[in-house]
């Protein structure tokens, strides 16, 4: 909610540059540094695990309020399938009440791997997904997270592990939980996790193969959108440990960007570049932490 709702608080006509993903983008680009250091505003418009199809409408939502002078579309998501309707609720419970948010709603709905398990109004009635959050503890007593519960109202740790009830739609800046312009900065490293991650820096380089036809039929009808857009739209991957069938497919994406004519950064293809740190510049192999995010933001601005 802080991160994604927070874009409505933007005042109108402020936001240069709207970077619209998951979470390879809100803990990767760090919107206030490159406001001080490159002089441009940027808004991370994401969301966990946020659809690919959900760009399209994303895009129409921003051009409502806003007037940047580029987009910024994430690619992790373009590999996966949506498993879990909770990706999609992620997106249109925040949305304003529109024709938008119903479009939203049902091209994510497309990629769904069972088009049965929810109907639209699962999307777009909030209350009954959300009512008995609001008495309900997060964990059973011994720590473990209760799956079943949204934890976007409960994202803040406690240091005995436990975890801070948020009772409230916050959309506001959140300080406490260092979400800013949706950026959600992150200090820890890897070993805080697990052991120091070794990562395959040529790895990008695997030959194209083809994701799941789903995704593919989406982003052709991203990119087909994207041409009749006056507004430059450029395409991200940002760093992460890859495997051979995940860096294969995102090479096919490329392809298909290039065939439309639009362009595209591949930030596993600069990590050098960037002077990423394996045992530094990471809080698991999926992100990076506020140091990797620091070097990812000023390459790419």
């Amino acid at each position: 909610a802080t991160m994604f709702g927070g874009f409505y608080t933007q005042d109108r006509n402020s936001v240069d540059v709207v970077y619209i993903g998951s979470s390879a983008a809100y803990a990767y680009f760090n919107a206030p540094m490159a406001f001080h250091e490159y002089g441009f505003s940027t808004y991370d418009f994401c969301s966990g695990a946020q659809p690919l199809s959900a760009s399209k409408s994303l895009i129409k939502e921003v051009q409502k309020t806003q007037t940047p002078k580029l987009f910024l579309v994430d690619l992790r998501q373009v590999c996966f399938e949506i498993d879990d309707p909770i990706y999609i609720r992620r997106v249109t419970s925040y949305m304003p009440w529109s024709v938008n948010r119903i479009a939203a709603a049902r091209g994510m709905m497309k990629s769904l791997v069972d088009t049965d398990r929810s109907e639209i109004w699962d999307y777009l009635l909030v209350y009954p997904f959300f009512h008995n959050n609001w008495e309900t503890k997060l964990t059973d007593g011994s720590g473990e997270f209760i799956e079943n519960l949204y934890s976007t109202f409960y994202s803040e740790w406690r240091t005995d592990g436990s975890l801070l009830p948020r009772l409230k739609r916050n959309t506001e800046v959140g300080e406490d939980q260092m979400v800013h312009k949706g950026y959600l900065n992150v200090w820890y490293d890897a070993q805080d996790w697990h052991s120091e991650l070794l990562i395959d820096r040529t790895m990008y380089e695997t030959a194209a193969s083809a994701f799941p036809e789903k995704q593919e039929t989406a982003l052709r009808e991203l990119c087909e959108y994207c041409t009749k857009l006056d507004t430059p739209v450029l395409f991200v991957s940002s760093p992460s440990v890859l495997w051979p069938e995940y860096s294969a497919q995102l090479n096919w994406a490329y392809d298909i960007i290039s065939s439309y004519g639009l362009s595209y950064f591949d930030g596993n293809a600069a990590m050098d570049e960037m002077g990423l740190i394996d045992s530094a510049d990471w809080y698991e192999g999926g992100h990076l932490n506020s140091f990797g995010a620091a070097k990812y933001t000023r390459c790419l601005s």
